[in-house]
């Protein structure tokens, strides 16, 4: 009989030693936690497990524990192997020089033997990783430039690829892809719990429910699905520390953050034909609230989370002036499906040539010349006109 996607997996982590997780960045809050998870169960389970992330954590997931911080580079180096035929032939010495371009290695064989070419093999070791599992990833491409530096990486080990999108590109050897799943930490829950039982212990129930509380906004997200509540409830079993999830989540926000709120409610602006909310933040809204540019990430989440009409949100600021005394002007647009992004950047880009564009999961970051509502208007209009050509069902 077959094995399903679990029980596959279940066997090929069974037999890994040194696997590298990678929490996807889009729904961070969902992913990292999960990451944290998983990489606690192989570690009690003997393995060697690394954590990358392509982005920040967010401070209020502090209280996990940093003993599985995150890397943000993926280090796939291997050693350079000289392989030599010593069958018949012997080796007396081996030596180097090296100088500051150059490492010249020097084997040296024993009395009246000859080394010829064919003698001597070139070749690298193997990846240190044997297993990767990615966590809330549609394709190996959306890692941007740590892809493509890894590449090969990817393509020779084998890849556990848990997600619950269902336009996942199911790049992996082993795809679990739920998309009756609220989030990804529910899906680890389910992987963990037919896995073995006994796994998800109270260190390991804790970043789980946190994972599906964060991606449910506290089961309040209208996205948020029945089972979702299910996997939750056995977690509280597992004894997760349900109170300090919700104090490092929701009682957190500072009073900076609560005024730039506010601010910003007051200023929301919603196409209704376009699915589209767009907010305007200034640098005395800023100064007005006692916030900064730090809290224009948590802002963009408080509008996914409490506005499920709309598709997209853009988020324009205006950063204080620098030390230079000049302000900077910046974007933010969050698309809640993956194949608006590329019409959105190329609306950005057709609007205004000269901006800088950078893709950050689900989000695109973008600066503007100035803060000159016409150009926030045109940006505005563009992307409209790019949805209305690129519609979502």
């Amino acid at each position: 009989m077959a094995l399903d996607e679990y029980q596959q997996a279940h066997a090929h982590l069974g037999n890994s030693k040194n696997i590298l997780i990678i929490a996807g960045e889009q729904d961070i809050e969902d992913t990292y936690p999960a990451s944290i998870a998983l990489a606690r169960v192989l570690r009690q389970n003997k393995k060697q497990a690394t954590l990358f992330t392509p982005c920040e954590i967010p401070e209020h997931f502090y209280f996990l524990g940093d003993e599985t911080s995150p890397q943000r580079t993926i280090n796939s180096t291997r050693d350079l192997i000289i392989s030599v035929d010593v069958s018949q032939k012997s080796v007396e010495q081996i030596s180097y020089d090296r100088s500051d371009s150059r490492l010249d290695i020097h084997i040296t064989p024993s009395s009246g033997i000859r080394i010829e070419e064919q003698d001597v093999h070139i070749s690298l070791s193997k990846f240190n990783y044997d297993s990767i599992i990615t966590i809330g990833i549609d394709d190996l491409e959306s890692l941007e430039n740590e892809f493509e530096r890894n590449a090969s990486l990817f393509y020779e080990t084998a890849i556990i690829n848990i997600d619950k999108n269902p336009s996942n590109e199911r790049f992996g050897e082993i795809n679990i892809i739920e998309p009756s799943c609220s989030s990804c930490s529910e899906i680890t829950t389910i992987l963990l719990k037919k896995w073995d039982e006994n796994l998800i212990t109270k260190d390991v129930a804790t970043p789980l429910l946190a994972g599906i509380i964060g991606a449910t906004a506290n089961f309040q997200n209208s996205r948020t699905k029945p089972n979702a509540l299910h996997e939750a409830a056995y977690l509280m079993s597992c004894e997760a520390d349900q109170q300090e999830i919700i104090k490092n989540l929701f009682k957190t926000k500072s009073f900076e953050f609560l005024k730039l709120w506010g601010i910003a409610m007051a200023k929301l602006r919603y196409i209704k034909d376009a699915k589209l909310m767009w907010i305007i933040i200034t640098k005395e809204d800023f100064s007005e609230s006692g916030a900064n540019a730090k809290q224009i990430p948590p802002i963009l989440t408080e509008l996914k989370n409490n506005f499920s009409q709309a598709n997209l949100f853009i988020i324009f600021w205006e950063n204080l002036p620098g030390r230079a005394g000049h302000s900077s002007y910046f974007g933010i647009i969050h698309a809640a499906y993956e194949q608006q992004l590329k019409p959105l950047s190329e609306a950005i880009r057709n609007t205004l040539p000269a901006a800088k564009q950078e893709k950050r999961g689900n989000n695109i970051v973008f600066t503007l010349p100035s803060k000159d509502a016409s150009e926030q208007e045109k940006i505005i209009s563009a992307i409209s006109s790019a949805l209305g050509e690129n519609e979502i069902s």
